[in-house]
């Protein structure tokens, strides 16, 4: 299996230079090497890295923790949490 590395270093001799977008696309979604194209199982726990939707609900849980907190910090009233109708104007 071609490594990104080879296509990159491919690429650049033949081309002499490419911008950071392709050195991106080569590196995360060429077909034959590219990293979100061959590795599977990269996120979760066994994977490389963790993102909110595969940790569950306890991602929003937290989020909503810390908004209350910050929310009564802020000692802000449930009244103006409230959403409001927008105001009534009338069309010149």
């Amino acid at each position: 299996m071609k490594m990104p590395s080879a296509a990159i270093r491919e690429e650049i001799f033949q081309k002499r230079v490419i911008s950071f977008a392709r050195f991106m696309e080569l590196a995360l979604y060429c077909p034959e090497t590219g990293y979100y194209e061959t590795e599977k199982n990269i996120v979760g726990r066994a994977g490389d890295f963790i993102t909110s939707v595969s940790v569950g609900e306890l991602f929003g849980q937290l989020l909503a923790f810390q908004f209350a907190e910050w929310l009564g910090e802020l000692k802000i009233q449930n009244e103006n949490l409230k959403s409001s109708k927008p105001a009534r104007t009338t069309a010149n």
